[in-house]
């Protein structure tokens, strides 16, 4: 597929799993900055913290002169007092003025026009910027880590049994989430304006597939047959170790890191 427009991993919205927006989450705070306010280079003041339903919440001074007071009465406000919430985009997730999802919320606290997410938020007035960012610990660290590690596995190992399916990659070098989404999802994405790139093309997968099965058939020397199972949840290939056999070998395909499988050519 190919999208008209440079793909975003910041703005838009899409209808995801429970699992994933829990995953998208601890990286929503960082993002809601970035979405709502112009960039400025300046070292960011840590202000304390305050208290959301009982966990504690960093607060920063991202950019501007704030005081660390205002920052985190800001904030406070942000999380236990009901405010009036506007669109940041007009589109179908905007009705009337009044945004319907999350994602396309902008909270105005005062002067300030703010967002927020799971994992913190941000507000902005002018060239102000003040966040927070939810403290984790090493315990909740560790856990969070081998869950999206697993649920990365299992969105990889999708789109490897499944060459309808693109897999797209999101975040940075030091934390990326990948996603396994039809083709033609990524196009109604991208209709609305809000395009990302798979990190290959639906012929590639379709190659890579073929070529992956074909390799491991052949580790248990046989060819690939036209019969597949799902077993215990896994999808398993036949493999025929002789023309007109009715008993087969079964196979399945092996994790493959994402980099690793994008690179991953037939032999």
């Amino acid at each position: 597929m190919r999208c008209p427009l440079r793909c975003s991993v910041i703005l838009g919205y899409r209808v995801v799993g429970e699992s994933m927006l829990k995953r998208l989450a601890t990286i929503t705070g960082a993002l809601l900055v970035l979405v709502i306010a112009p960039s400025a280079a300046q070292a960011k003041r840590h202000c304390g913290s305050i208290k959301v339903s009982g966990t504690p919440f960093q607060v920063f001074v991202e950019a501007g002169s704030a005081s660390c007071v205002q920052a985190r009465a800001v904030m406070w406000s942000l999380y236990h007092r009901r405010h009036r919430e506007v669109c940041y985009r007009n589109d179908s997730s905007c009705r009337n003025g009044r945004p319907t999802d999350r994602a396309n919320t902008v909270i105005l606290v005062g002067v300030w026009r703010c967002g927020t997410g799971a994992g913190g938020g941000g507000c902005t007035h002018g060239r102000e910027r003040i966040s927070t960012a939810y403290l984790e610990s090493a315990e909740e660290k560790v856990a969070r880590v081998r869950r999206e590690a697993a649920e990365n596995k299992k969105s990889v190992l999708a789109c490897e049994n499944n060459p309808h399916l693109a897999l797209v990659q999101e975040g940075d070098a030091s934390k990326y989430i990948y996603e396994c989404l039809p083709t033609a999802k990524l196009a109604e994405e991208c209709g609305q304006n809000f395009c990302r790139e798979p990190m290959y093309g639906e012929s590639d997968g379709w190659s890579k597939w073929e070529g992956r099965v074909r390799e491991a058939c052949r580790a248990v020397g046989g060819v690939p047959y036209s019969h597949t199972r799902l077993e215990a949840g896994v999808l398993e290939y036949a493999c025929a170790t002789e023309e007109g056999a009715t008993t087969f070998t079964w196979v399945s395909l092996p994790y493959m890191p994402p980099e690793a499988y994008a690179e991953w050519s037939a032999a």
